[in-house]
């Protein structure tokens, strides 16, 4: 028996088109009856791989799906016992530890996206996950290093403005 599946994407699947060249993006996404892949961040900021070619006032019409419609992930099946199981595992582990999956990933961003936007998208995999976790150095505490030396500047400013206030004071004080 099959999953039941969203009748959403059912839908979305069954009216999907590819698009031809001649029809410019632009209108097609004003109409309505266009959907543009993206991405979204761990911060809830939104992503699109056509941000260079369609407007802000475009963009800023868009509706974000509550949900993932599609991950990407490739499977191989292999027989159970298969003499292939440890040669295959070897290759798949070269080719994620040499970093050519993470190198594919970001081409695809390059040629298709904004390469700025490159340096924002960063993926951790479950097997890196799984190791010890990230040592903490002084680029993590920037933020908080700066949010410090801000607060001291304004407390010292507002220190010397009491003490010029109070010396005046004191001053005015006395004249009299």
């Amino acid at each position: 028996s099959t999953p039941p599946q969203n009748p959403w994407h059912v839908r979305f699947s069954e009216r999907f088109l590819l698009e031809t060249p001649e029809d410019p993006r632009s209108r097609r996404v004003t109409r309505g009856d266009y959907a543009v892949a993206g991405k979204l961040f761990d911060a809830g900021i939104p992503y699109f791989l056509e941000s260079e070619t369609l407007s802000p006032k475009v963009l800023a019409g868009f509706r974000i799906m509550k949900e993932c419609s599609g991950t990407y992930y490739t499977a191989l099946g292999l027989r159970r016992l298969s003499p292939l199981t440890g040669p295959v595992n070897r290759a798949l582990y070269r080719l994620i530890e040499s970093g050519l999956i993470r190198h594919w990933s970001d081409d695809v961003i390059m040629r298709r996206g904004s390469k700025a936007a490159l340096g924002l998208i960063e993926e951790k995999d479950t097997w890196q996950d799984s190791k010890d976790p990230e040592k903490l150095t002084l680029g993590h505490l920037e933020g908080s290093f700066l949010l410090l030396s801000i607060g001291l500047v304004v407390s010292a400013l507002a220190f010397v403005f009491e003490a010029c206030k109070r010396c005046c004071h004191l001053l005015s004080s006395r004249s009299i």
